[in-house]
């Protein structure tokens, strides 16, 4: 019987790199390196942004509520006074464009501002509608220790459609 010599067909032993972590370091090097030059090269990319979370400082801001001739809350939306704010400046940071709005995070609009926003909507906005009421309430430092509602800078306009008189 002929005897096998199994030292030449034996597979050879895979290669090991001289450092296993290897990969390992050229991914954390390589991660960090997208994560810096990545917003610079590409600019606004998920999950990248040139933009600089909460730089802004503000002091107050609004809360809106839109009311109908029979007293019903209506949606933010239908009017633009929802808060799209996300701790970014207004267009820089959200990837994609933000919904328009009157709201100002920082800032309290005039009732003439109102007014003047409120009748440039499209008509479908005012469907049904001969006025609404819109309260606005401001929010900021009450007396160097709380946050609160600032009676003296809140106030209620009413916004009559456009084209249904004064």
């Amino acid at each position: 019987m002929p005897t096998l010599d199994h030292s030449s067909t034996a597979p050879a032993a895979p290669a090991t790199p001289a450092n296993p972590r290897t990969g390992e370091r050229l991914f954390v090097v390589g991660f960090i390196v997208v994560g810096l030059l990545g917003p610079i090269v590409m600019g606004e990319r998920y999950p990248f942004s040139i933009a600089p979370m909460f730089c802004q400082q503000p002091t107050c801001y609004c809360e809106y509520v839109v009311k109908g001739p029979d007293g019903d809350s209506l949606d933010l939306a239908r009017f633009q006074l929802q808060r799209v704010y996300d701790g970014n400046p207004v267009g820089l940071g959200v990837g994609v464009r933000p919904p328009e709005t009157l709201d100002r995070f920082g800032e309290v609009p005039t009732e003439q501002l109102i007014r003047e926003h409120l009748q440039q909507l499209p008509d479908d906005a005012w469907r049904g509608l001969p006025y609404v009421d819109v309260e606005v309430s401001v929010i900021g430092d009450v007396d160097g220790v709380h946050v609160g509602r600032i009676d003296e800078r809140s106030f209620t306009v009413r916004v009559t459609a456009p084209g249904a008189g004064s």
